[in-house]
């Protein structure tokens, strides 16, 4: 476990792939099971991300008793970072139809970017980032024909329409650190606490970006 807060310090599909792999060594914990990695990641010195972390959990979860399970082909993720020089954690609470199509119902993110002025503008930054990244996760195929991509506007490479976009809040844990980056933070995780999330709604494991899902479409 003492190599998890080296886990965390990458960005982009580095992230995803390291926090599906914290999400699923998870699995056995009843309830809460990242609670046991935030433990983990107080052991490698870096206690802002355990108050990232449980900030998030605390703003998702609230009053449930179970972390995964919410209703049938619904379920949450998390994800965890150091990024730019921010420690940010995502909670996504996502809804999978029968169809295979994911709505993402919810994204609540706690930020430790150190010392900020204008909150606000950061607020922004995270909502903007994270319907960047879910843009990519969910509608970012990029494919070929003839030599040529086949994607030419937003006709054909969609980005997210007004009727997907979640709830997104943001909680800003305040201290005297040196300022860090948020713009690009969001996009790099928010991905993996979708997939997270999805998993926790189906049991299916989705291991491409974007998000193949196809293979979510319930026979019942």
């Amino acid at each position: 476990m003492e190599n998890i807060t080296f886990f965390v310090e990458r960005y982009g599909v580095i992230a995803v792939f390291l926090n599906v792999l914290l999400d699923e060594g998870g699995l056995p914990l009843p309830s809460y099971p990242l609670l046991a990695i935030a433990g983990a990641l107080s052991v490698g010195g870096r206690p802002q991300l355990v108050l990232v972390l449980v900030a998030a959990l605390c703003a998702s979860v609230l009053a449930d008793s179970t972390w995964y399970w919410i209703a049938r082909r619904h379920g949450r993720g998390i994800s965890v970072q150091f990024a730019f020089g921010s420690y940010l954690s995502q909670v996504a609470e996502v809804e999978v139809a029968a169809d295979g199509s994911v709505k993402v119902k919810r994204i609540v993110c706690a930020v430790d970017c150190g010392m900020f002025v204008n909150p606000d503008t950061i607020e922004a930054q995270v909502e903007g980032g994270t319907l960047f990244g879910l843009t990519a996760a969910l509608h970012g195929s990029i494919t070929f024909k003839d030599g040529r991509v086949e994607q030419s506007n937003f006709d054909s490479y969609l980005p997210m329409r007004i009727d997907e976009v979640p709830t997104v809040e943001t909680h800003l844990i305040k201290n005297a650190e040196a300022p860090g980056g948020i713009g690009e933070a969001p996009t790099a995780i928010v991905s993996a606490a979708v997939n997270n999330a999805i998993f926790a709604a189906t049991g299916k494991r989705l291991r491409n970006l974007p998000f193949d899902t196809d293979s979510l479409k319930s026979s019942s």
